[in-house]
């Protein structure tokens, strides 16, 4: 189960939000009132350094975008990349849920807007420029079918020096 104290209450207007998903590579040309409307499903997660936000081979039901601090994505031990303020991870798994491929856990106390794959597939359907966006900036073609929602389970534990969140 995720920590409460780990989910913030908005503190990010939402005016904010949509400043951000401005400068965030998949939303690009996404238009304002859309961009608005992805800014009111976000959900604020704050998490501690250390903490493992999902392991490879989990399966994927978020994307997350960084706000405020940095992530550590790897393979095992194997340092894929490093990143940092604007930039997504999980998208993949958000757009056509499969296991994750990397690790993800945060090199420090950092602040994370989550978009769950229910609300991106809604929203999908709503404005499909988004969809075809996201494709795009994740390398598929935007004729390619996103995946249908399924609820799924995962691990959460949180055990000192980390924890894990599996969505």
């Amino acid at each position: 189960m995720e920590p409460a104290n780990q989910t913030s209450n908005s503190s990010i207007s939402l005016a904010e939000k949509v400043d951000i998903l401005k400068s965030v590579s998949i939303f690009f040309d996404t238009p304002p009132d859309t961009l608005a409307e992805v800014a009111e499903l976000l959900e604020e997660v704050n998490v501690p350094a250390g903490f493992t936000i999902f392991e490879q081979g989990d399966m994927g039901a978020s994307m997350y975008i960084v706000v405020e601090g940095s992530v550590w994505i790897h393979d095992g031990e194997m340092t894929l990349n490093y990143l940092s303020a604007r930039e997504v991870f999980g998208e993949m798994a958000a757009l056509d849920p499969e296991p994750r491929s990397a690790s993800a856990t945060t090199v420090e106390d950092t602040l994370l807007f989550r978009l769950e794959e229910q609300s991106l597939h809604a929203l999908i359907s709503r404005s499909p420029d988004v969809g075809a966006a996201g494709k795009e900036a994740v390398g598929l073609p935007t004729s390619w079918r996103v995946a249908g929602s399924k609820k799924r389970s995962g691990s959460r534990k949180c055990p000192r020096g980390g924890g894990h969140l599996a969505s």
